[in-house]
C-alpha cells in the first residue's frame, strides 16, 4: 500500500498507541436474562438467559429437570422437535434513533427468522458465523421498552429432514449410535448435538453466543476495524534436511519473523473524511509505517481490506525455559515459556488524527509448521504403501512429539462450560504433559476463552474444520454459507499462537478410511450405476467424490489459503498427509496380524506417510504394545473405553440402576461393541470376580468403576509407551504424535474421555500422564526384558543419567529388593531415544514365584531432571485377589504447599494401584492408581481448586484404596 508521507505522518507525535476508541460505535449488551422463551403453540413460557438455549432456560424455570439424568435424554425430545421463539424488549437510545444500527448475534442455533417489532430483519442457518443485519431506524421506536427483538428458531432436525428428502442425491447419513436423531448434514450446527458413539443426543436451540446492537455515532469521520487476520511466517526457509532426515534435526530458533496483518475496515455510510492512517504496535512498540485507508463516500456500510507487513527481531533466548527479552518466543507445553505480547492496531482519520477504532490481542510469536520429508523404505514400510514422508510438527526450530489428546464439547449445553471449568479442562491437560489438541470435527468452533487458555497453557492445537463421518450437500446455498462460516472463523482464530494447523474434516474423504467413512457404504457403486431418487437418476460414488471436491477442495480449502497461509492445512484426519488431496490415491489399513486375536479397528493406519486413527479391543495391549500397534508417523486418535466415576454417575442415576447390565447402565454404553470390550479388559486384568460382584445390584458397583479406568489406564500406558519409543528409529516407524481420544466426557456415560464429565480426573489420565512425563524410562511392556529405553521430549541434552532397576515381590512381606541392577547412560540427546545397557536376563526373573514380581525402573540425571519410575508387571501378570497381601498403607506428614494440602503415603507391603479418595471434598490428587513399595513413601499433593486445602479436613475425609481392597475376596 502507498501513502502519502505528508498526509501521515504530520501527526503521529500525538499519537497514543493503545488508547481506545471513543466516538466510532456505540454497543448495546443484549445479553442477560431479560428474555423469554416461548413454544411454538405458547402453551410453554419462561425466563431465558442470553447466551444460552431453551433446554437450560426450562431447567431453571423448572419446566423440565436435569437433561442427563435417567432416560431424560429419550423423555425430553418434544423440546428438540419443537419450535422456540425468544423475545426481549429494549429502550432506543438516542444514538440508535438518529443513527444507523446493526444487531449483531455471535451465535444463533440455528435455523433462526429475526424481527424487529414484527417486521422481518432476517434469516439465519449457520450456527457457526456472526450474524448481522442492519435495523432500519424508522422502525425504532421512542419510550422505555417500545422496542421487541424476536429471534425464532425451527426444529434442526425436522428442517434437517425436510431437505435431505427434497434432495436430489441421496445423502445416506452416519448416525453414530442407536438414538442419533436424523438430518445432521443439511444443518450447520455443532454435529454432535444429534448423537454421537460416546455421548447423548439434544438438538438445541437459543442465542448460544454474545448478542449487541451496534450504532453509528453522529461523527461523521468514523470507521471501525472490523477484524484482523494474523500470519506468521519465517524470514528464511529452514536448513534442507539430510539425505536421511532421522532422527528429525533441531533448527536454530527464529532470530526474526514477518509478521503480516490483514486489516478489514467498516466504513460509515455517507462519511465526510474518509482517509484513515492504521497503525500497528506490538509490545508498545510501532512496527510499521502509517497504512493509508481509504473509504468510498457511499450511502451504504463498506468494507475495505489493507496489509500491514513486518519483520519482527525475536528473542530466542539461550535457555528455552526462561523467558526473557521484550521480544520472546512462544514454546508449546514443556519446551519454554508462553510469553504473550500485546498487539494493537488503531484507526485514525488523517483530518484529525483523533483515533477512532482500536483492535487488540495478546500474540505469542512463533513459526510452526508440518514437516513431510522423503524416507526410506524398510521392511515394514515398502513401496507398496506409496511414497513414505515424515509427519511432524516443527516449533522455532524444534521438532515436537505432539502428547495429547482430542477434544470434543466440553457439555452438550454450552451455556453450562463456566470460564473455570474450562481451564480447569485445559490446565489439566497441561499438567499431563500434553502438548497438542486436535479439536475434533464433529463439536463446534469453541468460545475465545479456550483459545486464549490454549495460549496461556501452551497446549497447540490441531483444528478440524466442523465436518465429520458424512457425505455434506454441494448445493449454491449449502457452499455459499459453508464458505461465509469458514472465512469468519479462519479470520477470528488467527491471533492465537497455539492454533498450528487446520484440517477441512474428520474421517471423511475416499481413500482416507476404511472403516465408518461414508464411501465405504459407496465403494460398491460405479460411475456408470445408478439409482432412482424422486425421478432423477443418482450417480455412484463418482458423483459423491466430485461433491467433496466441490465442498473442501473447491470452497474450504481456497478460503483458508488465502485468508491464512501461514498455516499448514490438510484434507483430513486420517490422511496421508497433503497427498491425498488426490482423492483416487487409495489409503491402507495396516496392522500387524495375529492369529490369535481379533484385528484391530483400523482406519487409514498407513505407517508411510501423514496420520492415523487406530483402535484396538485386546487388553493384551497393556504387555504387548510392540508386537500389535502399527509404525505409522502420528497417530491422531487411540483410545479405549472406560466406565465414568461414581461421583458424576450418581448425580445422574438411582442406586438401584448402578449394577452392569441394568437398563439404565446399557442405555448410558453409546459405543456398540466397546460395551463387551470393556468387561474383557477387566476380566483379563482382574479376573471374573470383580464383574459377578458389580452384576449385582448395591454390591461391589464403585469399585468395579475403578478397575474399568484402571484396565484401561494399563492399556493406554503400554501403547503411550511404545509409540514414544517409536520415534526411535525410521525402522521402528519414526512416530512423532500420539492424539488420545479423548481428552473429556461430555455427559456421564461409559466413554473414552480421560476426564469424567465436570472435570474429575479419571484413573487412565494419572496413568497417560506419567508415561506422557518428559523424561520416561521404561521397558515399554516388554517383560522379561533384555532392554531399557530413556525416552526424552526434553529441548536439553541430558547428561550422567543414572539407571535403576529393582525387582519386588506382591505375595510375600518384602522390606527390600529381591534384586536390583543399575548402570549409566552418559547422555540422552535433546528429544531423543536412548537404550540403557541395562540388561536383565529372563533368567534372573524366572526363578521367582510365577507371576508374582513387579520391576521398578527409576532414572536420575545429573542436571536435575529425574523421570518419573515406572513400574512393570510380567506380560502374564495375573493381578488376582489372592495373590496380594494387606499392603496396610497409611497416610503420614501432613503439610500445606501454598494452598495444597502435603501428605505422605507409606505401606508395609507392596501395594498396587493405590487410588486415594477425598470423599465429599472436591479437587484433584496428585498422581493416583500407583505402587508403593515398602520403605518408599510416595509424597502426594491435593489441590482443592479455589481454596485452600485444610489438611485436618482432608485427613478426616481421605481414604485409600487398592486392588487388596478394590478386588472381591470372595462372591
Amino acid at each position: 500500500m502507498h501513502f502519502r508521507a505528508r498526509s501521515l505522518w504530520w501527526f503521529l507525535p500525538a499519537l497514543g498507541l493503545g488508547v481506545d476508541a471513543t466516538n466510532t460505535v456505540g454497543a448495546f449488551d443484549l445479553g442477560g436474562d431479560m428474555w423469554t422463551v416461548t413454544s411454538s403453540n405458547k402453551s410453554v413460557v419462561a425466563n431465558a438467559t442470553v447466551p444460552g438455549v431453551v433446554h437450560i432456560d426450562l431447567l431453571h424455570a423448572g419446566i423440565i429437570s436435569e437433561p442427563y439424568n435417567g432416560y431424560n435424554e429419550l423423555l425430553l425430545r418434544w423440546v428438540a422437535l419443537d419450535n422456540w421463539t425468544f423475545t426481549r424488549t429494549f429502550t432506543a437510545t438516542q444514538q440508535m434513533l438518529q443513527g444507523t444500527s446493526y444487531l449483531q448475534f455471535d451465535g444463533l442455533d440455528t435455523i433462526a427468522t429475526v424481527t424487529l417489532n414484527g417486521r422481518f430483519i432476517g434469516n439465519s442457518t449457520n450456527a457457526f458465523v456472526r450474524w448481522e443485519a442492519p435495523l432500519p431506524s424508522a422502525v425504532l421506536k421512542p419510550g422505555i421498552d417500545e422496542n421487541t427483538i424476536s429471534v425464532s428458531f425451527q426444529c434442526a432436525q425436522c428442517v434437517g429432514q425436510t431437505l435431505a428428502a427434497q434432495y436430489p442425491i441421496p445423502l445416506r447419513e452416519f448416525k453414530a449410535n442407536r438414538y442419533s436423531y436424523g438430518g445432521r448434514p443439511f444443518v450447520r450446527k455443532s454435529q454432535t448435538h444429534f448423537g454421537w458413539n460416546w455421548g447423548p443426543g439434544y438438538i438445541t436451540q437459543g442465542i448460544y453466543r454474545a448478542a449487541r446492537i451496534v450504532t453509528w455515532t453522529q461523527n461523521k469521520n468514523s470507521a471501525l476495524i472490523d477484524s484482523v487476520v494474523v500470519r506468521q511466517q519465517a524470514v528464511e526457509a529452514p536448513s534442507a534436511p539430510p539425505t536421511i532426515p532421522w532422527p528429525p534435526p533441531w533448527l536454530p530458533p527464529p532470530a526474526s519473523l514477518v509478521l503480516s496483518l490483514g486489516v478489514d475496515v467498516q466504513c460509515r455510510p455517507n462519511i465526510q473524511a474518509n482517509e484513515f492512517a492504521a497503525v500497528a504496535s506490538l509490545a508498545g512498540m510501532s512496527i510499521h509505517n502509517p497504512v493509508q485507508v481509504v473509504c468510498p463516500v457511499t450511502n451504504e456500510t463498506t468494507l475495505v481490506s489493507v496489509t500491514i507487513e513486518s519483520t519482527i527481531d525475536v528473542t530466542p533466548t539461550p535457555d528455552r525455559l526462561t523467558g526473557g527479552g521484550p521480544l520472546s518466543l512462544w514454546y508449546p507445553n514443556g519446551f519454554g515459556k508462553q510469553p504473550l505480547h500485546n498487539l494493537t492496531i488503531a484507526l485514525y482519520p488523517i483530518s484529525s488524527g483523533e483515533c477512532t477504532s482500536v483492535w487488540d490481542a495478546r500474540l505469542g510469536l512463533r513459526v510452526a509448521q508440518i514437516v513431510e520429508d522423503p524416507l526410506p523404505y524398510t521392511t515394514a514400510i515398502n513401496s507398496s504403501l506409496g511414497p513414505s514422508r515424515t509427519f511432524y510438527f516443527r516449533v522455532n526450530g524444534m521438532p515436537i512429539f505432539a502428547k495429547g489428546a482430542n477434544s470434543i464439547p466440553n457439555d452438550q449445553f454450552e451455556a453450562r462450560v463456566t470460564p473455570d471449568l474450562l481451564w480447569n479442562y485445559l490446565s489439566s491437560a497441561k499438567a499431563a504433559h500434553m502438548t497438542m489438541l486436535r479439536l475434533w470435527g464433529g463439536g463446534l468452533y469453541e468460545r475465545d476463552e479456550f483459545y486464549e487458555y490454549c495460549d496461556q497453557l501452551g497446549i497447540l492445537l490441531y483444528h478440524d474444520c466442523q465436518f465429520s463421518d458424512q457425505i455434506y450437500p454441494w448445493h449454491s446455498e449449502y457452499l455459499a454459507t459453508v464458505a461465509d462460516e469458514t472465512k469468519y472463523q479462519t479470520r477470528r482464530l488467527s491471533k492465537h499462537a497455539s492454533l498450528v494447523a487446520w484440517s477441512l474434516t474428520n474421517e471423511l474423504l475416499p481413500g482416507a478410511v476404511t472403516n465408518l467413512s461414508p464411501f465405504q457404504e459407496y465403494a460398491a457403486m460405479r460411475p456408470d450405476q445408478w439409482a432412482p431418487s424422486g425421478g432423477n437418476q443418482v450417480a455412484g460414488s463418482f458423483t459423491y467424490t466430485l461433491g467433496v471436491q466441490k465442498l473442501f477442495f473447491d470452497t474450504v480449502a481456497p478460503i483458508i489459503a488465502s485468508v491464512d497461509s501461514s498455516r499448514p492445512l490438510l484434507p483430513t484426519s486420517p490422511s496421508n498427509g497433503w497427498l491425498s488431496k488426490d482423492m483416487f490415491i487409495p489409503d491402507m489399513c495396516f496392522h500387524q496380524p495375529s492369529a490369535n486375536i481379533a484385528p484391530p479397528i483400523c482406519y487409514s493406519s498407513n505407517p508411510a506417510r501423514g496420520d492415523a486413527h487406530y483402535y484396538t479391543s485386546d487388553p493384551s495391549v497393556a504387555f504387548n504394545a510392540s508386537a500389535m500397534v502399527p509404525p505409522a508417523k502420528f497417530f491422531s486418535e487411540n483410545g479405549a473405553e472406560s466406565y465414568p466415576s461414581l461421583r458424576p454417575l450418581s448425580m445422574m442415576t438411582t442406586e438401584s440402576d448402578r449394577f452392569i447390565g441394568s437398563p439404565q447402565m446399557a442405555f448410558r454404553e453409546r459405543a456398540g461393541s466397546w460395551g463387551p470390550a470393556q468387561l474383557d479388559w477387566v476380566l483379563y486384568h482382574f479376573g471374573w470376580a470383580p464383574i459377578a460382584k458389580a452384576s449385582v445390584p448395591g454390591v461391589g458397583f464403585e469399585s468395579f468403576l475403578v478397575l474399568s479406568q484402571l484396565a484401561t489406564g494399563l492399556g493406554l500406558r503400554g501403547i503411550v509407551e511404545q509409540w514414544r519409543l517409536q520415534k526411535k528409529s525410521v525402522e521402528l516407524g519414526a512416530t512423532m504424535g500420539h492424539l488420545i481420544w479423548q481428552l473429556q466426557d461430555n455427559w456421564p456415560g461409559q466413554s473414552f474421555g480421560l476426564l469424567n464429565w465436570g472435570g474429575e480426573w479419571k484413573q487412565q489420565l494419572h496413568f497417560v500422564r506419567r508415561s506422557f512425563a518428559p523424561l520416561l524410562v521404561t521397558a515399554a511392556g516388554d517383560v522379561p526384558i533384555g532392554a531399557v529405553h530413556l525416552v526424552s521430549d526434553l529441548p536439553t541434552q541430558l547428561n550422567q543419567c543414572n539407571v535403576s532397576a529393582s525387582v519386588w515381590f506382591v505375595d510375600s512381606p518384602a522390606s527390600h529388593p529381591q534384586k536390583q541392577w543399575s548402570v549409566v547412560v552418559p547422555t540422552v540427546p535433546r528429544g531423543g531415544v536412548v537404550e540403557a545397557p541395562l540388561h536383565i536376563p529372563p533368567s534372573a526373573l524366572n526363578v521367582l514365584p510365577a507371576n508374582s514380581w513387579i520391576l521398578r525402573l527409576t532414572a536420575s540425571c545429573n542436571n536435575g531432571v529425574i523421570a518419573a519410575h515406572t513400574d512393570h508387571f510380567a506380560s502374564n501378570f495375573s493381578l488376582m485377589r489372592p495373590k496380594l497381601m494387606d499392603p496396610k498403607c497409611s497416610a503420614t506428614s501432613w503439610g500445606t504447599d501454598g494452598d495444597s494440602c502435603t501428605f505422605s503415603i507409606r505401606c508395609e507391603n507392596p501395594a498396587i494401584f493405590v487410588v486415594p479418595d477425598a470423599g465429599t471434598l472436591h479437587g484433584t490428587f496428585s498422581d493416583s492408581g500407583f505402587v508403593v513399595l515398602p520403605l518408599q513413601p510416595k509424597v502426594m499433593r491435593f489441590d482443592s481448586g479455589m481454596n485452600p486445602c485444610n489438611p485436618a479436613i482432608l485427613q478426616h475425609n481421605l481414604t485409600l484404596s487398592s486392588l487388596y481392597t478394590l478386588l472381591p475376596d470372595s462372591l
